[in-house]
């Protein structure tokens, strides 16, 4: 963690001179190859940004660092002006699967229409693109089994460990409703979770029941029914203060 507070001192330290390099103040289309060299540079300062937000597991440094960096792929003039980057597909990648991550479909199709064809067909972003379809079509055990075949995109691993929680989330939400119960080893496999331990965190954290080598919903569907019943003997004083409105309103409308 220090060295990552190190180099993130760093990087903010090159942004910051950055700002101040005569050919960038000039402005980006200024023909000249010290003007090219600075764009050059800010590209790579923002794309070791995102790297680096990935690998502190800073969401809010990643999604400013991409809108510092996009331009640099999405504008023409820079586009022009700059030698393609050999990371725009692992990086576009990433930022697919952080939008999968906070739900974000509208926008995940909004970006995936700024690819260019050439990015659109690479691996990395493929996959994505066959995680998000599986998920959107509720194939979450597919999904769960497609984290593996991700983990060859560079810095994944953070967001296919947190999109694979909301994915278990899913699967745990639709068993709950679909099983009265199911053994310890086919809720480990539905789950898709590694130990007992993690199956027994589950089950607390939604207030499932393990006993005699299974896992009951039962108690998590009561704690619903019961929240429920509450939610509607809550609505009644509203129900007869509409009927009092109602009321009023016609008494009105006679004297009038």
């Amino acid at each position: 963690m220090g060295d990552l507070s190190s180099v993130r001192r760093d990087l903010e330290l090159l942004e910051l001179a950055l700002i101040k390099l005569p050919a960038l103040a000039a402005g980006p289309q200024t023909d000249s190859a010290a003007s090219q060299e600075a764009l050059l540079l800010s590209r790579t300062v923002f794309e070791r940004s995102i790297v680096l937000a990935v690998q502190a597991g800073d969401l809010g440094a990643f999604q400013r660092a991409w809108a510092q960096l996009e331009p640099f792929y999405t504008d023409a003039a820079l586009a022009e002006r700059l030698p393609p980057s050999s990371e725009r597909a692992s990086l576009s990648a990433l930022n697919l699967l952080r939008l999968l991550t906070i739900s974000a479909p509208a926008e995940f199709h909004c970006k995936l229409e700024l690819l260019p064809d050439e990015i659109l067909a690479a691996p990395e972003v493929q996959k994505v693109v066959e995680l998000e379809a599986w998920l959107m079509e509720g194939s979450y055990n597919r999904a769960l089994a497609a984290k593996d075949s991700l983990v060859d995109i560079p810095h994944s691993s953070y967001f296919l460990s947190k999109l694979a929680d909301t994915v278990r989330e899913e699967v745990a939400a639709c068993s709950r409703h679909a099983y009265g119960s199911l053994s310890t080893a086919e809720a480990l496999e539905v789950l898709r979770l590694d130990s007992q331990a993690q199956l027994e965190e589950m089950a607390d954290t939604h207030g499932w029941v393990i006993k005699d080598g299974r896992v009951d919903f039962a108690a998590e569907e009561d704690e619903d029914a019961a929240a429920a019943a509450h939610d509607r003997s809550a609505s009644l004083p509203a129900s007869d203060l509409i009927a009092n409105c109602l009321l009023y309103a016609k008494e009105l409308e006679r004297i009038v």
